[in-house]
């Protein structure tokens, strides 16, 4: 009856079949258009903006502050307005790390004899090398991710009030694969020669890297006698002799007797400190990942990838126990929410693995944290179904009590 009901009504049926597509493209609308996690996004245009001034980003204020003379910056002869930068952003001077590889924007400046340091809290980046024009800085944004400044020093005859710069020079490195193709973090290890030129190495460093190919071109400063990696080896007779003596150079506890740091802040480039940020740069990569997908409307396994991440599920196990040399672990272990039992996230196990619970304290960030309430409710829901079957249920337990969002 029906087939003979459209053959007599044809006009019938191809408006059924127009309004059938019509519906479904109602509902495909609002469907993310699915992507690869490294496909390019425009970031660039509306809704993202990203070259737009920042109006209230942690430098914006603190330009602001140091307008209307609320804050003074000093001026030192060796560090120029490091110090009272680190003070102002809440950065430990002990997360001191220092790369002598020529891999970043002052590379003229950058050799073994003097690396780039860098300093780092949760959401704030500080690279500064001795006599450059300018400190460089990276912060997490809530709208935009990573985005980019520079801090001039002054010249000798200069007393105006120091001025913060948006760089957006530094995307032209900053966005590409090792990023995700959104602007981001790179850390790299490269074994150099005597100069910091790279020879050989690789160009994306994480938790999941195994050590024997972390921190080429790094000095590494502390205890980590089980422990194989690249670090301060400088130039190819360090790097043969590595070969066969694999442990070379791999416990530094006094960097002094390899490089002359008495116009730094500090004297070191931790181990705890390095393994931080190796965990940390790839963690706001995903983060900025997610962020920028969800604002225009794409969709890659990003979300995936960072719930496994934050699980640490792919996290190549330390060889025994390291030591840093300075009080970097206890700054860090002291910051951050406790639950009832006086435990968290961010302490540290650094025997067989980072952290002592199997969960990244980056998820209480202000990045992680900063995310659409939709996406962040449906990540932790995610991570809180992994964490569910556990015997150990440390994790889940300490979550629910100091990450805000956690579901009930």
């Amino acid at each position: 009856m029906l087939a003979t009901f459209l053959s007599r009504r044809p006009t019938v049926l191809v408006l059924a079949v127009a309004a059938l597509i019509l519906l479904v493209g109602v509902a495909g609308a609002d469907e993310p258009t699915p992507v690869e996690i490294t496909s390019p996004l425009p970031y660039g245009p509306a809704p993202i903006n990203y070259f737009a001034e920042s109006t209230d980003d942690a430098i914006a204020r603190l330009q602001q502050r140091l307008d209307e003379q609320a804050l003074m910056f000093e001026h030192r002869r060796d560090s120029g307005y490091l110090l009272d930068l680190l003070r102002a952003l809440e950065v430990p001077v002990e997360s001191q790390t220092l790369v002598f590889s020529k891999t970043s924007l002052n590379q003229p400046l950058i050799k073994p004899s003097s690396p780039r340091a860098i300093y780092f809290n949760d959401d704030v980046t500080i690279g500064w090398v001795p006599h450059s024009a300018a400190i460089e800085i990276t912060l997490q944004d809530a709208e935009k991710g990573t985005v980019f400044y520079t801090l001039p020093q002054r010249t000798e005859d200069d007393t105006a009030t120091p001025k913060f710069r948006r760089d957006t020079r530094c995307t032209a490195c900053h966005v590409s694969t090792k990023t995700l193709n959104v602007p981001g973090h790179i850390l790299s290890s490269f074994l150099t020669d005597r100069r910091g030129q790279p020879r050989e190495g690789f160009s994306s460093i994480n938790h999941t890297t195994g050590f024997e190919k972390r921190w080429g071109g790094w000095y590494v400063s502390g205890l980590a006698p089980n422990l194989v990696h690249r670090g301060n080896l400088i130039g190819e007779d360090d790097a043969t002799r590595h070969k066969t003596e694999p442990a070379f150079r791999g416990a530094v506890s006094d960097l002094t007797t390899l490089v002359d740091l008495k116009s730094y802040p500090t004297a070191h480039s931790d181990a705890v400190a390095l393994l931080v940020l190796d965990h940390q740069m790839h963690f706001l990569n995903l983060v900025n990942r997610v962020r920028l997908e969800h604002a225009l409307s794409r969709r890659s396994d990003a979300e995936e990838q960072l719930v496994r991440y934050a699980l640490m599920e792919d996290e190549t196990p330390l060889t025994g126990p390291i030591t840093g040399s300075t009080k970097f672990a206890e700054i860090y272990q002291s910051l951050g929410r406790r639950d009832d039992q006086g435990r968290s996230l961010r302490q540290l196990d650094l025997t067989t693995r980072l952290f002592q619970h199997d969960l990244s304290p980056l998820l209480a960030s202000p990045s992680f944290q900063s995310l659409p309430d939709v996406v962040k409710a449906r990540l932790l829901r995610k991570i809180d179904d992994q964490l569910a079957p556990r015997t150990d249920t440390a994790s889940r337990e300490i979550a629910r009590k100091t990450i805000a969002g956690w579901p009930e």
